[in-house]
């Protein structure tokens, strides 16, 4: 992880697509276990695979250069500070 708070676990991923390996797997499962959602943070140009979205049911942000500040890969909006 790189960072960790009382409620959630943040990777920071600096890649064109993101599947669903042992770490990924690994770390969503010790997320859950701890009672913390994961959140992968990533650049807007990222993809997640099928099997990565399937698993993922947390959170997806990506940073917006425009604004400066992350937003909601599925909607769009900007991340609640």
């Amino acid at each position: 992880m790189n960072i960790q708070t009382d409620h959630a676990s943040v990777i920071v991923l600096d890649r064109p697509v993101v599947a669903l390996a042992t770490w990924l797997s690994d770390a969503l499962r010790a997320a859950a276990a701890d009672g913390r959602a994961l959140q992968l943070d990533t650049p807007p140009s990222c993809r997640l695979t099928r099997p990565t979205r399937v698993a993922h049911p947390n959170r997806w942000v990506v940073q917006d250069p425009e604004h400066g500040r992350p937003r909601r890969r599925a909607t769009g909006r900007p991340r609640p500070r």
